[in-house]
């Protein structure tokens, strides 16, 4: 297998049914061969329609996906602001108990 200078080599990817060549790390390569066998695995569930047009089954699963990516990145955004919440709630927590014992000085 030819490995070029950047450190990436040629990978054949196929999804549904066609053939696409990349340069890749090694590492990005399992990436791919991942996200391959995925999308031809979400295809593979349209088979059962037999008169859907392969372009409706690769644009369903797009949809599938671009999805999936919006739902993670808002769990994601969910997680991030309310671990802000908590910080921001201790905080004020400490603050406070500070302040009390401040006013038991007086």
């Amino acid at each position: 297998m030819t490995i070029y200078d950047d450190g990436k080599r040629p990978v054949n990817i196929t999804i549904a049914e066609r053939r696409y060549s990349f340069r890749l790390t090694e590492e990005d390569e399992e990436f791919y061969r991942k996200a391959e066998k995925m999308i031809n695995a979400h295809i593979g569930r349209y088979e059962k329609y037999s008169n859907a047009h392969p372009q409706d089954k690769m644009l369903l699963t797009i949809l599938h996906f671009a999805l999936e990516f919006i739902k993670a990145n808002r769990r994601n955004n969910d997680k991030t602001l309310l671990r802000e919440v908590e910080r921001l709630d201790s905080e004020l927590g400490s603050y406070l108990e500070r302040q009390g014992s401040l006013d038991n000085i007086e």
